[in-house]
């Protein structure tokens, strides 16, 4: 199994690749950097991991929504052309909410579509993807980022994707305890808990549940989410003691999972990154 630690441009570049250097000393063969509309773009940082480090280097997940296919497209062959072939294309919409607020509209399927086949041939492309309609296309691309950490979600997930390309599980994670870092992971998780298709929370029965994270969302009453914890913690994140996370990986591991992708806040804690090699070193 491989293993990735995704970064966002929301820490100074020198904290991050230090973080980085860390993860490629614990034995993780992937770094990932996520585009978010409030923080730096993912180019510059993509470009320095790929400078400072060995490991494969991916967007995870940029949006043709608010960048250009043909400028996704050359940005890519410029790294490869610099770096080599180190680079994975981790493309889907976006978060809508975000979109919106900088003007970002039009139909999401149809520009992820037209993307998929504009970038493939110039770089691996990865779709990410929750519900029925991007599974599928996702079937069709080099790899899917299954925005999913349970096992009971995940195979739902697989039971939509059709052809089976690279499958890679991306959650939010942290080695706790970690207090300073506990309201980022609840945050992050209450984020993809909320942005889940209609789909996905009617077939488990969180419709109801949901609506009251996501309102707690947008409200910023982020304290209303620790009456939330131990579901959104269980579900949404791979997170836990050492253990805890070994036991998650297995469960994944035997889904056929591919990558395990620890997204932030993981990353913000140097030292649960060295600890996590435990696991990660031994494959």
């Amino acid at each position: 199994m491989d293993y990735g630690m995704n970064f966002n441009g929301d820490m100074p570049i020198s904290r991050i690749l230090e973080r980085a250097l860390a993860a490629e000393a614990a034995g993780f063969g992937y770094l990932w950097v996520g585009e978010t509309v409030a923080f730096n773009h993912p180019f510059p940082l993509m470009a320095a991991l790929c400078e400072h480090t060995r490991l494969k280097v991916g967007s995870g997940i940029i949006s043709p929504r608010s960048n250009r296919c043909d400028q996704l497209r050359g940005a890519f062959q410029t790294l490869k052309e610099v770096y080599g072939d180190r680079r994975v294309a981790g493309i889907a919409p976006g978060d809508a909410e975000g979109l919106r607020r900088i003007g970002a509209y039009g139909p999401a399927l149809e520009h992820l579509k037209r993307c998929v086949e504009e970038l493939r041939g110039v770089v691996p492309v990865f779709v990410g993807a929750q519900g029925p309609r991007l599974l599928a296309l996702a079937g069709e691309a080099d790899g899917v980022l299954l925005n999913y950490a349970h096992p009971d979600y995940i195979h739902w997930a697989l039971g939509h994707l059709g052809r089976r390309p690279y499958t890679a599980a991306y959650a939010p994670a942290l080695l706790l305890p970690d207090e300073k870092n506990l309201t980022r992971l609840r945050v992050g998780a209450a984020i993809v808990a909320s942005g889940s298709p209609r789909a996905f929370q009617e077939e488990f029965g969180l419709v109801e549940r949901i609506g009251e994270i996501r309102a707690a969302l947008q409200k910023g009453r982020y304290d209303l989410l620790r009456e939330h914890e131990p579901f959104l913690l269980d579900r949404f994140t791979i997170s836990g003691g050492l253990e805890e996370i070994g036991a998650r990986i297995e469960d994944l591991r035997a889904l056929g999972i591919d990558q395990v992708i620890f997204a932030t806040p993981m990353g913000r804690n140097p030292g649960s990154i060295e600890r996590i090699g435990k696991i990660v070193g031994g494959g």
